[in-house]
């Protein structure tokens, strides 16, 4: 038997969702950090991704000031960090410096990535869609970058675990895969 649910809880029912971390920074080169789990590609050519960001989120001041994002996928290892990411704004603390995250140089952005994580996208902002209380940015993907003992076209989850957001503080990891023969 179903139950209703909750409005303010119906996202949910489309989670777990693949944790990132989006970098920005400001045209003086202050760097942020932030977590997100509302994240998606959007588009095969041009490669496309979406991320949805509150206009009030310090993340959504600096993408706007320079149209540029990195996004970085930790695995599990960073968990703690992924989580602590998201719980202050930079604005009032560097979390580059405080969890031990390392920068790594984009080739084609000005926004650093984030060494520690398996996989990072360099996006330039080509788009933004008002929905609601949130505005979605449409990056184009110029760039890419993968561990590559750990992606060849798709992840190899026998090596890798990424991490999923459930809900609240609540994170989950996938613990085996399973391939469909047609």
């Amino acid at each position: 038997m179903k139950r209703s649910v909750s409005k303010a809880f119906a996202y949910r029912l489309l989670h777990p969702k693949l944790t990132v971390l989006i970098t920005s920074a400001s045209k003086d080169g202050e760097v942020n950090v932030a977590t997100f789990a509302w994240c998606m590609p959007t588009s095969f050519s041009p490669p496309l991704l979406a991320v949805s960001i509150a206009p009030e989120r310090y993340t959504y001041k600096l993408i706007k000031e320079t149209g540029e994002f990195g996004v970085n996928i930790p695995s599990w290892k960073l968990l703690r960090e992924t989580f602590a990411c998201g719980r202050e704004s930079g604005e009032e603390v560097n979390k580059i410096a405080k969890y031990g995250l390392k920068l790594m140089k984009p080739k084609k952005i000005k926004v650093p990535l984030l060494a520690n994580c398996v996989a990072n996208m360099e996006c330039v902002v080509k788009a933004e869609l008002k929905t609601g209380d949130h505005v979605l940015f449409v990056g184009e993907i110029v760039e890419a970058y993968a561990e590559k003992e750990l992606f060849d076209k798709c992840w190899d989850l026998s090596k890798v675990k990424l991490i999923y957001h459930v809900g609240g503080n609540r994170f989950t990891t996938l613990v085996s895969e399973i391939t469909l023969v047609s």
